[in-house]
């Protein structure tokens, strides 16, 4: 059994290390971050980022009510007693398998 001596810091400093004080499991250049090239790193303003975004964002709800207007009209949707189960029915559908499941 090994005791522990009342101070605790003397115990952890003659405790056996898993490597030796001169060679440490990463040297320092490790840790360092690559140096990035001009084309790396990107644009200095923001406002070209955010508007892209925003760009394929908008583009890309309107692909999705593009097909929500399609699925509504393979299910032949005439009325809106059959509209909304359907329209709810569209976002249910997790994978190509689920949907020819139809649950």
């Amino acid at each position: 059994m090994i005791s522990i001596p009342d101070d605790v810091s003397q115990f952890v400093a003659n405790m056996p290390k898993p490597w030796a004080e001169d060679d440490p499991l990463f040297d320092k250049a490790y840790w360092n971050r690559p140096e990035l090239s001009a084309s790396d790193r990107g644009d200095n303003a923001v406002d070209p980022i955010y508007h892209a975004v925003g760009f394929a964002l908008s583009q890309w709800e309107t692909a999705e009510v593009m097909l929500v207007d399609l699925f509504l009209t393979m299910c032949e949707c005439e009325n809106s007693n059959s509209y909304n189960p359907v329209r709810r029915a569209f976002g249910s559908f997790e994978s190509s398998w689920g949907a020819t499941q139809g649950t």
